[in-house]
């Protein structure tokens, strides 16, 4: 089998610390090269990785063969983070242009437990600055998550032929089944020869030239059929002790759910009774209020009906006083009148 010619150095320019876009864009060739790299390692089935993995991230540029986690890095719990200060150093990358956390790999769960038995779809989000790149598109914070496939060609802080790029092609780890006479299926040591030499062979150009990928990790020794058997038994009681387990936290969460909706609903009842009985008094007030205001217009009726009559007695009064005092005046004169005429008499 053919394998795919060692790819040419980057010459792209140097870049400055503060830009994170590649200084141009790959050629044509360069992704046909990098494409036909990722296709051979996927085409390989993965073996030795640790118990429970589910997926191996394989290092393809040359600063991701020069991390210390080694060429393959794998994946075996449901959220991986990758990033400058996380937590587990196999997921570390001390690089300054590498966020905290710059992306995560994770499996959803939901869908593992609605379908235990048919593959977990791997999904991967951007939480860094700079974005993350698969095969050649940029994903940023504000992206959805993008759903891994097989041969998948993930590449930060940089495009995947960019020299200071790490790179990686996300592999899957598929199952070992037994066959039907009972011994587990082994691998035949020409295909670790060949996988081996695909390794040499498969490379991503450096500044000195073609550096074959790092295989110094050491091959598991092969085990009997009874042996693997066991360890599938082992496995399968293991996974499903855990679906036991998820199975009783989902009916514990499902019961805390069910107390939380009823006591929701008996605080809506309550809070309807309350709303009914504020609704009643409201009602009453207005009420009260119509009945005050129907007395307040009858109070205005008869203060206006008063005035009016004062006002009449008021002109009533001024009249009489001014006809008493021309009674006054003509009693007065009478009086002078009969004075003057009893003087007369008498003189």
């Amino acid at each position: 089998m053919l394998l795919p010619a060692p790819l040419a150095p980057n010459t792209a320019p140097n870049k400055q610390p503060s830009s994170v876009l590649p200084p141009s864009k790959p050629s044509l060739a360069c992704r046909d090269k990098l494409r036909a790299v990722a296709h051979k390692l996927a085409e390989q089935p993965v073996h030795g990785t640790e118990p429970g993995a589910w997926g191996v991230l394989t290092a393809i540029s040359e600063k991701a063969r020069l991390l210390p986690q080694g060429t393959d890095i794998p994946l075996c719990a449901d959220e991986h983070c990758f990033g400058r200060t996380v937590h587990d150093h196999r997921f570390r990358i001390s690089d300054i242009l590498v966020s905290s956390c710059h992306c995560k790999i994770y499996m959803d769960t939901v869908l593992k437990e609605l379908n235990p038995n048919g593959p977990s779809p791997i999904f991967l989000k951007d939480t860094s600055t700079n974005g993350t790149y698969i095969n050649w598109k940029r994903f940023r914070k504000s992206s959805a998550p993008a759903k891994l496939t097989q041969g998948d060609i993930i590449s930060f802080p940089y495009v995947a032929h960019d020299e200071a790029s790490y790179t990686f092609v996300y592999r899957e780890v598929t199952e070992i089944h037994s066959e039907e006479n009972g011994t587990a299926t082994k691998r035949k040591f020409g295909e670790v020869g060949s996988e081996n030499k695909m390794l040499e062979d498969t490379m991503v150009g450096s500044a000195d030239g073609p550096v074959s990928l790092d295989v110094r990790r050491p091959q598991k020794t092969r085990k009997g059929p009874k042996e693997q058997l066991a360890s599938h038994f082992a496995m399968i009681k293991e996974l499903r002790t855990e679906i036991k387990l998820a199975h009783v936290r989902h009916e514990k969460e499902v019961k805390e759910l069910k107390d939380t909706i009823a006591s929701s609903q008996l605080a809506l009842v309550g809070n309807q009774k309350r709303f009914d009985l504020v609704s009643e008094l409201n009602m009453e007030l207005k009420g009260t209020i119509k009945y005050l205001g129907e007395r307040l217009d009858a109070s205005d009726k008869s203060q206006a009906e008063a005035g009016n009559t004062i006002n009449r007695l008021k002109f009533n009064i001024c009249k009489l006083e001014a006809q008493l005092q021309e009674e006054r005046n003509l009693r007065m004169e009478y009086d002078k009148s009969s004075e003057d005429l009893k003087c007369s008499c008498q003189e």
